[in-house]
């Protein structure tokens, strides 16, 4: 592997970090009381439009799942994150399992 091999896929990561949320923002995130309060912050900060429906996350896992894809040369080296998510999905299917809790609002 080259140096220059993955250089789309970082200038591409980098031109994307200013849709991200600053380090002020994220402190005022994790400082808010209640939900509606951090979904306002989110709303003002320009991070989303409107409300956060159910699937908001899913969404954002997906739309960033993309664009890591469609930008490295080789999908396999992004094999180890699926392993990670895998081992806490089993996790957490385990964890309901034995709690009779409904497992389809974790994932």
């Amino acid at each position: 592997m080259k140096d220059t091999d993955y250089a789309f896929c970082v200038a591409r990561i980098r031109a994307t970090e200013s849709k991200l949320l600053s380090d002020e923002n994220k402190k005022k995130l994790v400082e808010t009381e209640n939900y509606d309060d951090a979904v306002s912050l989110l709303v003002t900060a320009g991070w989303i439009d409107g409300d956060i429906d159910d699937d908001f996350i899913r969404k954002q896992s997906n739309n960033l799942w993309s664009l890591l894809c469609e930008s490295v040369p080789d999908k396999l080296v992004l094999e180890y994150l699926c392993v990670l998510n895998d081992y806490f999905n089993i996790k957490t299917a385990i964890k309901c399992i034995l709690s009779g809790e409904n497992a389809d609002r974790y994932y």
